[in-house]
């Protein structure tokens, strides 16, 4: 349940203001949040000024964590069903749902088997991980494949946007065991700038004639590194360094949205138009 989180403060007081942490599950900290609470309720959320890293910031998916607790369409029991189609839900007992799962497993044995702990367990228990972690853990143990949440929320995004491939921090697996090392550094920061500069050096590609977005301070190396770069609902110290540098900046509303539109449209022609004036290379 996402409501980890919230859970302690609602019992604690009927009403106040609560210093927490925002339960979405974004990279690579939890923003820092104030959660307004009335008898007992949670009716307002919105960013801690005082938290040393998000600054007061708190993008739409945090505002939007509120709409989670006491939600009627939540799923507080197993739900399962006797065939597919039009066959229906209906509830059951957690041994129940359990001995399914796991009588379907033991015949078709684990390598047929995927672990997928979904988001709502992420979000819940993010700032630790530790049921993520223990589902991990049986997943190797078992020998079944563990599927990691971001092939639907990034992956399956980053396909409907034509992207053909990803860099991310690698971790040492032998065997098809995770074994908890690092290969290489965690690419953050100024690791993910030379990163894309090795990358960019590899297929050829021209880094002033490239592209990078992001709403962090964390990613201004990135951002330094192309010479195009959009700034999205950024943090404060981004925000101020965008100011200081003139650089575009997106807020997520409709009309900026549209005129960023406008304004990459027009960037896109003008770059198209600069690369077809570049002399080809000979031979």
């Amino acid at each position: 349940m996402i409501v980890a989180l919230f859970s302690n403060i609602m019992a604690s007081k009927d009403s106040g203001t609560f210093r927490t942490m925002c339960p979405m599950n974004c990279h690579p900290t939890l923003c820092g949040m104030l959660v307004q609470v009335t008898d007992g309720r949670v009716t307002r959320v919105k960013g801690d000024p005082e938290n040393p890293d998000s600054r007061g910031f708190l993008c739409t998916r945090g505002h939007a964590s509120r709409e989670i607790i006491d939600n009627p369409d939540r799923l507080l029991r197993p739900l399962v069903r006797d065939g597919r189609g039009d066959t229906p839900w209906h509830e059951t007992s957690w041994d129940e749902a359990l001995d399914r799962i796991a009588g379907t497993m033991r015949p078709v044995g684990p390598a047929a088997v995927g672990v997928w702990t979904g988001h709502g367990l992420a979000a819940s228990n993010y700032g630790t991980r530790i049921s993520s972690y223990l589902a991990r853990r049986f997943a190797n143990l078992s020998g079944a494949q563990w599927w990691s949440g971001t092939m639907i929320c990034w992956g399956l995004g980053a396909y409907g946007l034509g992207l053909t491939g990803a860099l991310g921090t690698h971790v040492e697996a032998v065997e098809g065991t995770y074994t908890g090392n690092l290969v290489g550094h965690v690419l953050h920061a100024e690791r993910k700038a030379v990163a894309a500069a090795e990358l960019a050096g590899s297929i050829g590609a021209d880094l002033a004639d490239c592209w990078a977005y992001s709403d962090s301070r964390n990613d201004i190396p990135l951002l330094e590194l192309v010479g195009h770069r959009i700034v999205v609902n950024p943090d404060a110290s981004l925000a101020r360094h965008a100011r200081e540098h003139d650089w575009p900046v997106l807020q997520l509303k409709t009309a900026s949205i549209k005129e960023a539109e406008k304004r990459v449209r027009r960037e896109a022609r003008a770059v198209k138009r600069e690369a077809r004036r570049k002399p080809k290379p000979a031979g």
